[in-house]
């Protein structure tokens, strides 16, 4: 159960029983080659007591923080996940979600990762795409203005990707949707 368990400071656990210890100990660092017999099992039980006392006073279980932790992370996604909805029409890139919510931009992939299960690219373009189908279905506006509407830099980068999805372009899926 190693991985089970870490210690913690947050309560400032250190006793003046466990300093007693630790000013015990410190001899035993000083001298490494102790002559007096059975010396070594009087280190260990130190170091055994000071253990357990630390055991005692600062030991956390995983389970015990990871689920707080975990609803943190969950609410924190769902703020990043509002705001690139929210801002889908934009130029959006990782780095700059990432600054805006605190995160390195590596650490912002992993996490984005982990809690979405696609990369924030994926994502972006996923919803974009979503969002211009449904203005395709809906609207009767140019395919090159509903790409600028949805964030597309241009209308061929988004009949590339909208092929790449749906596969078939843009007109296309239009035209086979008109009469639903």
């Amino acid at each position: 159960e190693y991985d089970e368990i870490y210690f913690t400071n947050e309560n400032r656990f250190a006793s003046d029983e466990m300093t007693d210890i630790i000013y015990k100990l410190l001899p035993y660092s000083a001298a490494q080659n102790n002559t007096a017999p059975y010396e070594w099992l009087h280190r260990n039980a130190l170091i055994t007591e000071l253990i357990y006392l630390m055991c005692q006073r600062g030991v956390v279980k995983r389970a015990d923080t990871d689920s707080t932790r975990s609803e943190a992370a969950i609410e924190k996604m769902k703020e990043i996940v509002q705001f690139i909805e929210s801002s889908y029409m934009e130029p959006l890139t990782r780095q700059a979600v990432a600054e805006k919510f605190y995160l390195s931009p590596n650490y912002f992939s992993t996490y984005f990762r982990k809690y979405v299960g696609l990369t924030f690219t994926q994502y972006l373009t996923n919803y974009r795409l979503t969002q211009a189908k449904e203005q395709l279905m809906l609207t009767d506006k140019a395919v090159g203005r509903i790409a600028l509407e949805c964030g597309f830099p241009d209308d061929r980068s988004f009949i590339t990707a909208f092929r790449k999805r749906f596969d078939e372009t843009p007109l296309k899926y239009r035209k086979s949707h008109e009469s639903v």
